[in-house]
This record gives C-alpha cells, sequence and structure tokens, in this order.
C-alpha cells in the first residue's frame, strides 16, 4: 500500500482542494477583467457607433436636401412647393446640427470631439469639409427662399446643389465617414487583442484544471454554433429564392436576337438585393424588357421590386407608347405610397424593324457595340415626383450589333473613391466585342469588382442584346 505520507503534497485533498480553488480563483479574476473589458468594447463599440451613424446621416441629409432641391424646382403645385420649403429648411437644419456636432463634439450624444486626422478632414484642403457644407447649406437656403419665379431646373442653386451632392461634396463626406470607421476599427483592435489574450488564458485554465466542469458549455456551444449555421444556410436558401425569383424564370427566346444576363450581389450576407429585370412579348407583337433598381436590400425591397414588376406588366400590357407606359408606372408607385424610389431602363423591341425604343430614369446609358457609343438618355427615377416626364429614344440593331444595359453597381464600383466608370467599361468590352455574350458579361463584373477589391458597393445586374447576323 503506497505511503500517504510521501505522496506530493498537489496529490492530497487539502493539496487538491487549493489547486483547484486556486485554479477557479483564477478564472473568476480572468473572468471579471474580460467582464469589464467587455463592457469597455462595447461603451467603445457605441461611443464610435453614434459618431460613424451621426456622420453617415449627414451623407443621407445631403442626398435628401438634393432631392427636395429638385422636387421644389420643378413642382407647380403651390401647396406641394410650400410644403418641399418646409421639409427642405428643416433637413438643412439637421444636416447643419449634425455636423456642428461632429465637428465640434456632443458630450450629450455621446459624440467625441474630432481627432487631429478627422480635424485635417474638415478643416483644411483638400477635403475642407467644413468649408464645402457651409457652401453647400448656404446654396441650399437661398434656393429654399427663392421665388416661384426662379425654380426651375436651371436654376444656379440647384445645379450646384445636384453636382455637389453626387460629386466633390459626396465624395468629402465619405473620407469622413471613412475615417470615423477606420479609427473606431482601430480603437476597437486594440481592446480585442487584450480579449483574445484574456480569452486565452482562460483557455488554459480551463484545460489545465477545470476541462471538466466547462466541457458540458462547450458541447453547448458547438451545438448553438451548428444550430446557427443551419439557421444561416436555411436564410440564405430563401434569399436566394426571393432573388431568382425576382428574375424570369424563362427568358423568351427570339429568333433574331441573343440574350444574356448576369446579376452579382455585393453582399455575402442572406439578403436580397433590389436589381431585377423583366422579359414578355406584349400584346402587339413587340418585346418588353425591363432592367430595375430599387433602392435598398431586405424583404421590404424584395417586396417593393414584386411590386413594381407587377404594376410594369400590368400598364406594359395595356398598350401605349413606352413613355406613356414608365409615365403610368410611376404614377402607379406614387399611388401605392411606396418610400423607395426605383431607377430603370424599358427597352421596347419591334422584331419587325428590328428597331429598340429606349425609355430611362435613373440608370447608367446604355452601351452600343461595336459602335463604342452611349445612348445618352436620361430620367428621374420612378416614384419620386408625379411631374416626372420621360423622353424615348430609338436605336436600330444592325447584325452584329450588341446593346448593353446595367445598374449602377456597375460603373460605381470603386476604389479608393475612383469609380470604375464608362471608360473601363468601354475597354472590356472592347477588348473582344465578338465573344459570345455570357463571357462579356462574366468578364465585366469580374474586372469591376477586382477594380473594387473584392468590396462592390452595391449589386451589379447586366443584361446584353445582340442582333444576329
Amino acid at each position: 500500500m503506497p505511503n500517504r505520507a510521501n505522496r506530493p503534497e498537489d496529490m492530497t485533498a487539502p493539496g487538491m482542494t487549493r489547486n483547484y480553488t486556486l485554479a477557479l480563483a483564477i478564472l473568476a479574476t480572468l473572468s471579471i477583467f474580460a467582464f469589464f473589458l467587455l463592457l469597455l468594447i462595447i461603451n467603445t463599440q457605441q461611443t464610435t457607433a453614434g459618431t460613424v451613424n451621426v456622420s453617415g446621416r449627414q451623407r443621407m441629409l445631403s442626398q435628401r436636401i438634393a432631392m427636395l432641391s429638385l422636387r421644389l424646382s420643378v413642382t407647380n403645385d403651390d401647396d406641394e412647393r410650400s410644403r418641399l420649403r418646409r421639409t427642405l429648411k428643416e433637413t438643412i437644419a439637421d444636416m447643419e446640427s449634425a455636423h456642428h456636432r461632429l465637428s465640434k463634439g456632443d458630450p450629450k450624444t455621446g459624440i467625441a470631439p474630432p481627432s487631429e486626422d478627422v480635424k485635417r478632414l474638415y478643416e483644411q484642403p483638400p477635403n475642407d469639409l467644413n468649408k464645402k457644407v457651409a457652401q453647400f447649406l448656404a446654396k441650399a437656403r437661398k434656393l429654399a427662399d427663392s421665388r416661384a419665379s426662379l425654380l426651375d431646373s436651371d436654376n444656379p442653386e440647384l445645379r450646384f446643389i445636384i453636382i455637389a451632392a453626387s460629386d466633390d461634396l459626396l465624395a468629402s463626406l465619405d473620407r469622413v465617414v471613412a475615417e470615423y470607421q477606420a479609427e473606431s476599427e482601430a480603437a476597437i483592435g486594440g481592446l480585442e487583442v487584450l480579449v483574445v489574450v484574456l480569452l486565452g488564458s482562460l483557455l488554459l485554465v480551463l484545460i489545465a484544471e477545470a476541462f471538466l466542469i466547462f466541457k458540458p458549455m462547450v458541447d453547448k456551444i458547438s451545438e448553438q454554433t451548428a444550430r446557427l449555421e443551419e439557421s444561416y444556410e436555411r436564410s440564405q436558401g430563401i434569399a436566394d429564392t426571393l432573388q431568382r425569383a425576382l428574375m424570369p424564370k424563362n427568358v423568351p427566346q427570339i429568333d433574331s436576337i441573343d440574350f444574356a444576363s448576369i446579376y452579382r450581389s455585393a453582399t455575402t450576407e442572406a439578403m436580397v438585393g433590389g436589381d431585377f429585370f423583366d422579359f414578355f412579348q406584349t400584346e402587339d407583337g413587340n418585346w418588353a424588357i425591363l432592367l430595375g433598381d430599387v433602392a435598398g436590400h431586405g424583404i421590404d425591397t424584395a417586396a417593393e421590386t414584386a411590386r413594381v414588376k407587377f404594376l410594369f406588366r400590368d400598364r406594359a400590357s395595356g398598350g401605349g407608347t413606352p413613355t406613356e407606359i414608365i409615365s403610368q408606372l410611376n404614377l402607379a408607385v406614387l399611388d401605392q405610397g411606396v418610400e423607395r424610389f426605383t431607377a430603370i431602363t424599358y427597352l421596347n423591341y419591334d422584331e419587325s424593324r428590328s428597331v429598340l425604343t429606349m425609355v430611362a430614369g435613373g440608370n447608367p446609358y446604355p452601351y452600343l457595340s461595336p459602335a463604342d457609343e452611349f445612348v445618352e438618355i436620361s430620367g428621374i427615377p420612378v416614384g419620386i415626383v408625379p411631374e416626372a416626364e420621360y423622353e424615348a429614344v430609338e436605336v436600330e440593331l444592325k447584325p452584329g450589333d450588341t446593346l448593353f444595359i446595367y445598374s449602377d453597381g456597375l460603373v460605381e464600383a470603386r476604389t479608393k473613391n475612383v469609380l470604375f466608370g464608362y471608360e473601363r467599361l468601354q475597354k472590356s468590352v472592347a477588348a473582344d466585342p465578338d465573344r459570345p455574350l455570357e463571357e462579356i458579361l462574366l468578364t465585366l463584373v469580374e474586372t469591376a469588382k477586382e477594380f473594387a477589391e473584392g468590396n462592390l458597393q452595391d449589386d451589379i445586374l447586366i443584361l446584353a442584346l445582340r442582333r444576329k447576323p
């Protein structure tokens, strides 16, 4: 029989109890540190998230001011004009307040004073956001106070607002948002390193002294993780099904036309995008092709997309010219009381004449190859103003001609605030315009994604029609 007196002290009951108690004490201490560190991370995330959110809201308000300014300039209704003036002034005040809180800090709302790097973006060229915001708001105020006789699409204040909101000011706001996000990530990153160290220490203690206590917990976590993965897969499946439902199940075959399409989502999350298209034959024997881009992602966007498709089919089936159909669609969307606008490109193809009649509202210019030219047609997206007017352009498709229509996610793919743009689209197609359409479209999407360093900002949908030789 072993001599108890010769056992190592750690093997005795008191020693094992002491070791076990010490392990639990270490575990408890590390857990307390981890708890307070997590609280610090949460507080930091809340503070930085508030700042990023206000900065992002400032960007949104600049776009809203541009939209309200446009609507104020084109409306002919006195009551509507008064309402738009009031709303525009309120939005201007909101943006001014948001900018002041960001540039100076606001302890009441948890916004810290800006760092030196952010201050430079606010105060120094080339970003000089304080000056740009002040000029933008001054122009907006002047427009809001302008007499009705001075309100039209050629108003100099309106032109300044539209250009600034879509170019220089927008880029400056994006730089500030990016800097806030970078500082937020850096602040949280240091804390996350400490979390990793604490978690590693906890893991060592658990493995060395308390594995049997925490094994059931590990098993439970594994079980919950598996359930979450299964739930995500189901959600992804539902999202994929909804996205496919927004595209035609069976694309019609036209004797004189080759047709191809490609869609690429900007997100890997289980979310439905707003890009869609429809393709069918109308009662007069022509072919209707609609490419749309509903603002946003998610179930609400999917529902709005389905509604726009239904309304379009209903109006297109009722006859009328392409401009009449889109005008009716615009009014129908507004009558539904929707909160999202939809950019569209509508093609009506008369196969007997090989003529495409185009109407557009908010989408980029269609591109014709091998003529290597863009069809410069534009208009207001549907769902913004009832007075929107649309123009139609006819293009004859000659044998070998290919027309590309696409959502703005293609030309607005960006890296370091540089857009993919029309010129890169031209170069990609012109490299070999006689390739199969599917190959051209895949190359376009992959080239845009590579240009954006794999980080697409918006979904991409491209349709191509080629007149057979």
